[in-house]
């Protein structure tokens, strides 16, 4: 064994870590820039949108924490799921990012915490139709991070009134016909 060979393996492997770190973080840079960024997403109904941030950079840092609010209408009776993540392990991120939703049918916020491996999920269920926030927080260091994820919203159909009422015709008319024919006196033939 050569007197340099533990030099050379612990710097391969300390350039292979920063590659592999530095392709994360400019993968979810952009996957940040692309998505929306805080503020009023719409009106969501059975439909996902991307939401993102990056915060600070090289030329401008950020250092310190952050609120980030997304809002949005649920149409109609549903649920909302989604998730968030970051990247961690590297010399600058987000630390303690979270998501509190609040508004529409819930008594009180309901509040999501990353884990380990810089991943968030949430799913609210039987959730009624009105408005709603997602406030994304954290706290920024090393002069920039960035976060990313979506919101997807599933409302349950509400049939139209002709609809209903067509329905019900069929469902008499059928009825109708079984009352006629159990009255129909019996055929036989000798």
């Amino acid at each position: 064994m050569h007197a340099n060979e533990p030099f050379i393996h612990s710097t391969w492997d300390t350039v292979m870590k920063l590659r592999t770190a530095l392709a994360s973080a400019a993968s979810l840079m952009s996957a940040a820039a692309i998505a929306a960024g805080p503020g009023y997403l719409g009106e969501l109904d059975n439909s996902s949108i991307d939401i993102g941030h990056t915060l600070g950079s090289k030329s401008t840092p950020f250092n310190g924490a952050f609120n980030d609010v997304f809002a949005f209408d649920l149409l109609d009776a549903g649920f909302i799921k989604g998730g968030l993540h970051t990247t961690t392990g590297l010399e600058f991120g987000i630390k303690k990012l979270k998501a509190t939703i609040e508004g529409g049918s819930l008594a009180l916020p309901e509040t999501f915490f990353v884990n380990e491996s810089g991943t968030l999920n949430f799913l609210l269920e039987d959730l009624s139709g009105g408005h709603y926030t997602v406030t994304v927080s954290g706290t920024v260091f090393g002069g920039q991070g960035s976060y990313g994820g979506d919101i997807y919203a599933v409302t349950q159909a509400v049939p139209e009134p002709e609809s209903l009422a067509l329905l019900l015709a069929g469902v008499g008319l059928a009825l109708t016909m079984k009352a006629r024919r159990m009255k129909a006196p019996l055929h036989t033939t000798a």
